[in-house]
């Protein structure tokens, strides 16, 4: 199980590759929508999230989740309650 350091590494990094941008400058707390994602940038975030971290995510969790930081607290949440 990754800690939750971890996690929120690799989600900062697949936004930042999705969205073709250096992860060092992406701020954990703006909004992703923000950042300027759009439906499809949105699909391959979870996609390639669901493909690290198993964690059935669903395009949905990213508008109730919306930033980096919330995004991977509430993966590690998951990974915690299902004990991956």
């Amino acid at each position: 199980m990754e800690t939750p350091g971890e996690v929120f590494e690799s989600v900062r990094l697949t936004i930042a590759e999705v969205l073709g941008i250096p992860a060092n400058g992406l701020d954990p707390e703006i909004s992703l929508l923000d950042l300027g994602f759009d439906s499809i940038s949105l699909a391959k975030v979870v996609a390639r999230l669901n493909d690290v971290f198993d964690a059935g995510l669903l395009v949905t969790d990213l508008f109730a989740h919306p930033s980096v930081a919330a995004l991977s607290a509430h993966i590690s949440a998951r990974s915690a309650d299902s004990g991956c």
